[in-house]
């Protein structure tokens, strides 16, 4: 597996999902857009996937293998209250919103890596868990998670953000 191949075949199309993301900004535990948005995505990509966790959340899930060890990787997915002063054309269309931590990027990136780890899947041994987290900008989306069973449902060794 060449990953970094990979992902220069598929850059410009990431990019342009992080252009899209930015320039909807959702708040925590109000983000239906985005979430849509991945979902989609990994419906595309025929990845097995979880809506719903924590209003908005979604976890999805890559496995090979007969090994029961598992690890996630977590992005998170909402925006905070800001007004955008910049002028591209995929600035934020919500006045006073803005993806200003990165969040876009976290999220189009979980979604590259999540093409090129299904496309290679046969060389993992175990579970591979992807975490769209919403609310992570001071509302506990990670602890709405948890709370809802997150840890229980999915038995992960690590999480890795």
């Amino acid at each position: 597996m060449n990953i970094h191949k990979e992902i220069e075949k598929n850059f410009k199309y990431y990019k342009n999902i992080r252009r899209k993301i930015h320039s909807m900004p959702e708040l925590g535990f109000e983000e239906f857009k985005t979430s849509a948005l991945v979902c989609k995505e990994l419906d595309r990509l025929g990845i097995e996937y979880e809506s719903g966790i924590a209003k908005t959340g979604v976890i999805a899930k890559i496995s090979s293998g007969n090994s029961d060890r598992a690890i996630a990787f977590r992005a998170d997915m909402d925006a905070l209250v800001l007004k955008e002063e910049n002028s591209f054309k995929h600035r934020s269309k919500k006045e006073g919103l803005m993806h200003a931590c990165g969040h876009d990027g976290h999220t189009a990136t979980l979604l590259a890596f999540a093409e090129v780890l299904n496309k290679n899947k046969e060389q993992i041994n175990g579970t591979v868990y992807l975490i769209f987290q919403p609310a992570e900008e001071g509302k506990g989306g990670a602890k709405v998670m948890i709370k809802e069973g997150l840890l229980k449902r999915y038995k992960i060794d690590k999480i890795y953000t």
